[in-house]
């Protein structure tokens, strides 16, 4: 028996449309909501395999507390709320698709609670997208036939799959921010402004990661003892300084990205910003450092004060690659080889909210970024280096 070997790619690609998903005002809350998938479907995970498929998300070992299905326009478009404690003392939550062929983590936070959708209106605007984006992948799923298009020279295309197996492999890309600031002190020490200023956090902390002089308020080598929250004092007189750069047109909420823009550029950055959401684009200017982004959870023209700067701090890529083996009559023998039946690539980004390390973490990257989404019309990347 012989054996051979061919490589195929065939490279799923993800898009969604928006359509308005009902959080309640208290947050996102799925309780009293069918908490077990068909178990005779056997394409659905149970409880007991989602939860054993989180915890894999994690490096610490977590001790899962509640697992509630949120069901969407179908059984296949739901995914598992999961939250958890960690052995660190924090908790946390992860959104997993029930649907085993979408099988790529929607979200895993290690510390946070699914209720900061109360305060953090893109973690808010995140969920709301994620039935359209599950929707989306199932109508992929069911459309993708997987097949067999190319062989080693002289060998068939058709023969019967007998086997196959899975490698995975993953590439991340860190670039997180130093420190975990909110709107509070030490940041938001000398600033008094009850609209909220979270432009001034997310700058400050894309400027921790860079660590350079800004104006006389801080040298490069005050940014250590900064961090380490040792001169809490400049920081608070860094945030006073940013705010009254941002808001200085007073009732525009949040500042326009071209002010954040010039703030930066002003002061020893090059920076540039740029409409909409692409992950790709994302990437590309991460390898410069934090990336910082722009959403409105209402419309960004009628509801300004809707919106929220956030920064992308992290990316981490897996790709999943099916291996067949397959099996046929050659030439009076009996064959085998192998190909890719199919490659799935899915990517996370490290969110950092600007609310004091509450519900930062991990957040597919598909769900900000639909085809023909007001959330992504409404979005804007700031590249900073």
């Amino acid at each position: 028996m012989k054996r051979f070997f061919y490589l195929l790619l065939f490279v799923t690609v993800c898009s969604c449309s928006e359509r308005d998903i009902d959080i309640p005002s208290d947050g996102l809350c799925a309780k009293g909501i069918e908490t077990k998938a068909n178990e005779s479907y056997s394409e659905f995970y149970t409880e007991k395999e989602i939860s054993e498929k989180v915890s894999k998300l994690f490096e610490s070992e977590i001790q899962v507390s509640d697992i509630t299905l949120v069901q969407g326009n179908s059984q296949k478009s739901s995914y598992y709320l999961v939250e958890f404690s960690s052995s660190d003392g924090n908790s946390g939550y992860s959104a997993y698709p029930a649907f085993k062929k979408i099988d790529e983590p929607l979200c895993f936070v290690e510390n946070g609670s699914v209720q900061d959708t109360v305060f953090i209106e893109p973690l808010k605007m995140f969920f709301q997208g994620i039935e359209d984006y599950l929707s989306l992948k199932v109508k992929q799923t069911e459309e993708d036939t997987i097949p067999v298009t190319k062989s080693l020279p002289d060998l068939p295309s058709d023969g019967t799959i007998i086997d196959s197996y899975t490698i995975i492999t993953q590439d991340t890309l860190l670039k997180t921010c130093p420190v975990n600031w909110g709107q509070c002190a030490p940041l938001g020490a000398n600033i008094s402004d009850d609209r909220g200023y979270c432009s001034v956090v997310a700058v400050a902390q894309t400027m921790a990661f860079h660590q350079r002089a800004f104006k006389q308020i801080v040298s490069q080598t005050d940014w250590p003892s900064m961090i380490s929250g040792q001169r809490n004092d400049i920081v608070a007189c860094l945030g006073y300084e940013l705010h009254q750069d941002l808001y200085y047109l007073g009732t525009l909420i949040p500042p326009l990205p071209t002010r954040v823009v010039d703030v930066f550029n002003n002061n020893n950055y090059d920076a540039d910003s740029h409409s909409g959401f692409n992950a790709s684009s994302v990437v590309e200017y991460m390898e410069d450092g934090p990336v910082i982004l722009l959403g409105f959870y209402q419309n960004a023209v009628t509801n300004p004060g809707t919106g929220h700067y956030w920064i992308a701090d992290g990316c981490r890529t897996t790709t999943v690659t099916i291996i067949n083996v397959y099996e046929r009559d050659w030439n009076g023998e009996t064959i085998q080889y192998e190909g890719v039946g199919n490659e799935y690539v899915s990517r996370v980004f490290h969110y950092n909210w600007g609310w004091s390390g509450s519900s930062n973490g991990w957040f597919n990257s598909g769900v900000f970024q639909p085809d023909e989404n007001n959330y992504n019309n409404n979005m804007n990347m700031i590249h900073v280096q």
